[in-house]
């Protein structure tokens, strides 16, 4: 078993997943200290939480974390590379890890990856829900519920663990080796951390960059960047795309597996209970990981003939009027936006704006001249959206998301859609996405 036996190590960062991190570091034998910059009356719960598992805090400052020798740090996502805690553990000779890296270290049962700019959590909860119907036992992690690090050394051999994985959890993971990995596509996002789009490509290939002839790399062929990226792995490829001779595919209108030479059908098309072609991609990368370590098809059918619409990714509020909401919160970027308006043929009046990412509003016009009746900008980019796109589609600026939804109610006519699609962060007025796509249903049920 992997140990951290007599090493000191420091954790940065008080979040969820440097919690975790800190907990497992203490299980395997290490002296622990957890450090974050902010004050300690706003991290009280963590604090706490740390202090039952008698784990020494640092809040306000990094001066421990500075100034004392340390055999490991472990960063938290949301530490940039080129913070200068960094640089310092780099002028010390210190390790650094993400906590991902500490968590497949010790983890004592298979895992799968499912990274990609769009359609990870998606994809990510399709997959755990076909092994779950194929009778295995099986946890989900990573960037979606509870951090790696809180099930590494707890689960029995035959369990599966399915990580949700961002390209923030792969900067300092240098050999993770997931039994399987799903690379779903590829567009410009986190560009303001990452820089251009061919860094922010290859931290993602990390995902599968330690993977063998033993292990499977789930590709996007319809992807061009995926596409080549997978030449370059040496792990066994199965593909997935719309019109493939190999892998996972559609025929007659429904999902097929390749099999050796034989093709299996999974489900009709039309059996998948989530609207879009994007969700149909979503729904092959899952197939595909899962029946290339062993499930049969006809499960994985059954399964996603079950599957549950997730919170937040065009998620049906209500219909008022005859015209339909949806919460699509969780599409901070433009391309996850351009996936949404695609998704539907009633005209649109779309919600959108927020922290913009780096990313290139003008790649969403096409969509806004066919289908868009309106746009309503919020947040800190709504005078860049209306500004670029203005004279694509009518936009106002809007001061609140609350004062959006009544706009959108009085505008909107039978047969049209409301959707809160943002194409960017929450940060300037929320917590995070699930506040504002939390927000944005109570503020629409409240509709009169």
């Amino acid at each position: 078993m992997f140990s951290l036996a007599g090493q000191r190590v420091v954790i940065i960062g008080m979040a969820r997943s440097g919690i975790g991190a800190a907990k497992l570091a203490k299980r395997l034998g290490g002296h622990v200290l957890v450090s974050d910059e902010k004050p300690k009356e706003d991290l009280m719960d963590a604090v706490s939480v740390l202090d039952t598992h008698r784990i020494a805090t640092e809040t306000g400052n990094h001066k421990r974390a500075m100034n004392e020798d340390w055999d490991l740090a472990v960063v938290s996502p949301g530490i940039p590379s080129n913070h200068a805690l960094l640089h310092d553990f780099a002028q010390r000779a210190i390790p650094v890890w993400s906590e991902l890296e500490l968590a497949t270290r010790a983890l004592g049962c298979p895992w799968v990856g499912v990274t990609g700019s769009n359609g990870k959590t998606t994809t990510t909860l399709m997959t755990a829900a076909i092994f779950r119907e194929s009778g295995r036992q099986t946890e989900v992690a990573g960037n979606i519920g509870i951090a790696l690090s809180e099930l590494a050394v707890d689960l029995p051999v035959q369990a599966i663990v399915v990580v949700e994985v961002s390209s923030f959890q792969l900067e300092f993971s240098a050999t993770v080796k997931p039994a399987a990995a799903a690379f779903l596509n590829l567009s410009p996002d986190h560009l303001d951390r990452h820089g251009d789009l061919n860094t922010y490509m290859n931290v993602k290939a990390r995902l599968f960059a330690n993977q063998t002839v033993d292990d499977v790399f789930v590709a996007n062929f319809d992807d061009p960047y995926v596409r080549d990226i997978a030449q370059h792995g040496r792990a066994q490829i199965v593909p997935f795309g719309f019109n493939l001779e190999r892998g996972v595919t559609l025929r007659d209108s429904c999902i097929v597996y390749q099999n050796g030479t034989e093709w299996q059908n999974v489900l009709p098309a039309a059996d998948l209970p989530l609207p879009g072609r994007h969700n149909l991609a979503n729904a092959m990368a899952a197939v595909g990981l899962c029946c290339s370590l062993g499930v049969k098809p006809d499960i994985a059918g059954r399964a996603l003939r079950k599957f549950t619409p997730v919170e937040h990714r065009l998620e049906f509020v209500r219909e008022l009027r005859q015209v339909k909401y949806y919460n699509d919160s969780k599409a901070t970027n433009v391309d996850a936006t351009i996936t949404a308006l695609q998704s539907f043929q009633n005209p649109i009046l779309l919600i959108a704006g927020g922290r913009g990412k780096g990313g290139d509003f003008h790649a969403l016009m096409p969509y806004l001249r066919h289908g868009v009746k309106g746009l309503l900008a919020i947040g800190e980019t709504a005078v860049q959206l209306e500004r670029e796109l203005g004279d694509i589609v009518k936009t106002l600026q809007v001061e609140s998301l609350q004062r959006a939804i009544e706009m959108a109610c009085t505008l909107a006519q039978p047969g049209d859609i409301v959707l809160l699609s943002p194409a960017c962060a929450s940060f300037d007025q929320f917590r995070n996405y699930e506040e504002r796509g939390r927000v944005f249903k109570t503020f629409v049920n409240e509709l009169t």
